[in-house]
């Protein structure tokens, strides 16, 4: 378990997203014992071969490597945001 107190700020929004999209049902552990059914983040974007991905907000103007190596997405507002994984090539 991470240490977030929240789910919506950590892996486990990946991990329901995915685990949504392929048809399971993911409920929520919440403080003071309460659940939530979980929904598929609004902005994931569903693959037909069950690839999620998570489009930046804002126009893309370009992509560059950071010092460890991570893709960094450059948008039009100014703002950076981290890729984790590959960029997010759409046409």
């Amino acid at each position: 378990m991470c240490a977030e107190a929240v789910w919506w700020r950590c892996h486990r929004r990946i991990i329901a997203d995915y685990l949504i999209a392929s048809g399971e049902t993911v409920i929520h552990i919440l403080p003071k014992e309460r659940t939530e059914l979980a929904r598929i983040t609004e902005f994931a974007v569903r693959f037909p071969e069950g690839t999620l991905a998570y489009p930046p907000s804002g126009t893309v103007v370009g992509y560059h490597q950071d010092a460890e190596k991570h893709w960094i997405t450059e948008l039009s507002c100014g703002h950076q945001q981290q890729v984790r994984h590959r960029p997010p090539f759409f046409c």
